[in-house]
């Protein structure tokens, strides 16, 4: 399901903000969207083109009822609003924003919010050279990346709903820390800025001396300095609360066309032609790097195995250590099976069974320690864990018209990354595509001495032998059912959890996940 706010305000509708506000237009993502700013005139011109429906040039009166605000202005004055409209916010409230410097502002804005207001720190990476709601349009975002930089604090429920309003943008949504992105953007926008700015004030400075000079800039000179026309401003605030890295960058900058300058100097062909060839294979690489820092935080990562291998115990662990969404599937067809145990719908009722697993809503919220599942809007966490609903997951979980509806919402839920989905079929079906896969297996007497110790846990009293027999039965129907059985991807890596700790599983998957992506120690 989209997801949707009561009422959003864009504090600053310029040509992020505008965009943005067009997007939730758009797409319906809200009942009401209010803008708020400085500039009337501007903010008028915003109702008249339909992106936004009211404005207010009061702060207060343009957040006080909103559930998700957007912080679309200069970087330098993020801050500052967020401390002005803090006591006005209601208890919920989300509050985002589009600056492209993050570690000074996350860290000001998580000291002064409340435990009711949540901060989720973004940075679109798109734009044009002009500015103003004019030049907005509902596509900027689309085929760019939005970094999100979560904290310690950030809370997780929060994070989610901000992924899912900027994947709506058309965005690939990743998640970063805030100072790494404060350097890496250093070098990959802001440098290039200073240096536009930089030659277009040189070249224009010898024009001043020798008339005629501009006029015979062509293509090259025109694409390379576009940027230059960026809002003065608005760089110049970019730059100062990036000072440290964008200097370091500069510096960078300078000394590879040092070296450019002494080998043209000495007439250092070979030099010359090295480094010339250095950066047009430097060049070539980019548009292919589907592996870059970029997208380490994006992974879909599929865990897959049969009931009580351990899947669930360390697909929380990696989500929570990568700050990513968890989705428990076994859980959605536990809620299917409930769903219909409580309507006394006879499991064995296919087309009825199925038609429940099409209309029902199943929602997944996290908090620093839990995840809670609810169907329907019903809280059904505990509910799905007794064994006469884990039986009936089985049986429904064999139905085409069940899984085909669980496919559909279980993709929907991991389509922009950043996610790690635990069940028997993601890495063959639902996501074979998934960047790694891992598949769990445990003995039968493992995985019943597991389940029993969980179940004298609840005060449940059930032999361990007949848990273990069940837990044959379940293998066996779950492996040779004829509609997604259970069976391990070719290209997954088996971790045999027989005898080992979850301590010892964790560090095995994450040596697997550094091994192919290099993130387990970011």
């Amino acid at each position: 399901m989209m997801i949707h706010f009561k009422t959003i305000t864009i504090v600053g509708v310029g040509l992020i903000g505008g965009s943005f506000a067009r997007v939730c237009k758009n797409k319906k993502l809200a009942d009401r969207i209010i803008g708020f700013g400085r500039d009337e005139k501007n903010l008028k011109r915003a109702v008249e083109l339909n992106v936004i429906d009211s404005y207010s040039l009061n702060l207060r009166d343009a957040v006080s009822n909103s559930d998700f605000i957007i912080l679309a202005t200069p970087v330098f004055s993020i801050i500052k609003i967020a401390r002005e409209m803090m006591p006005y916010l209601k208890k919920g409230a989300i509050v985002t924003d589009a600056g492209s410097v993050k570690g000074e502002i996350v860290r000001e804005i998580d000291e002064i919010l409340s435990k009711e207001i949540f901060f989720v720190g973004a940075h679109p990476i798109a734009g044009t050279e002009k500015s103003g709601v004019e030049a907005s349009f509902v596509e900027l975002f689309e085929g760019h990346r939005c970094v999100i930089t979560p904290t310690d604090k950030t809370n997780s429920v929060a994070l989610e709903k901000a992924k899912e309003i900027w994947s709506e943008t058309g965005s690939e949504v990743i998640l970063m820390d805030a100072d790494k992105h404060d350097r890496y953007l250093a070098a990959v926008s802001h440098l290039p800025h200073a240096v536009a700015y930089a030659l277009v004030n040189a070249v224009g400075g010898l024009d001043e001396k020798e008339k005629g000079v501009l006029s015979f800039s062509a293509g090259g000179f025109r694409d390379f300095t576009r940027i230059a026309a960026s809002h003065p401003a608005m760089w110049r605030d970019i730059f100062s609360m990036n000072k440290k890295n964008v200097v370091e960058m500069i510096n960078l900058f300078q000394s590879t066309l040092e070296d450019i300058k002494e080998a043209i100097s000495n007439n250092d062909g070979k030099k010359m032609e090295k480094e010339f060839e250095k950066a047009k294979e430097i060049k070539s690489k980019i548009s292919n790097l589907q592996s870059s820092i970029f997208n380490l935080q994006s992974l879909i990562i599929a865990i897959d195995g049969p009931a009580g291998s351990g899947k669930s115990t360390v697909a929380k662990i990696l989500a929570k250590r990568f700050k990513y969404k968890y989705i428990d599937t076994g859980a959605m067809y536990r809620a299917v099976a409930l769903k219909a145990i409580k309507n006394n719908i006879k499991l064995t009722d296919e087309k009825m069974v199925s038609k429940i697993a099409d209309n029902i809503k199943i929602e997944f919220s996290a908090d620093d320690n839990n995840q809670r599942v609810y169907a329907d809007g019903d809280d059904v966490t505990l509910k799905i864990r007794n064994e006469e609903v884990g039986k009936g997951a089985s049986v429904v979980s064999a139905y085409s018209g069940v899984r085909n509806a669980m496919l559909i919402k279980q993709r929907e839920m991991g389509k922009s990354g950043g996610v790690v989905m635990e069940g028997r079929d993601i890495g063959t079906v639902i996501f074979p595509n998934a960047n790694i896969k891992f598949f769990l297996a445990a003995s039968a007497e493992e995985r019943g001495r597991r389940r029993h110790l969980e179940l004298e846990e609840k005060g449940e009293n059930v032999e361990r032998d007949r848990i273990v027999e069940d837990i044959r039965k379940r293998d066996n129907k779950d492996a040779s059912r004829e509609i997604a059985p259970l069976r391990r991807a070719d290209d997954s890596i088996v971790i045999d959890t027989t005898g080992i700790s979850i301590d010892e599983v964790v560090e095995n998957m994450l040596q697997e996940i550094d091994k192919h992506w290099q993130i387990a120690d970011d």
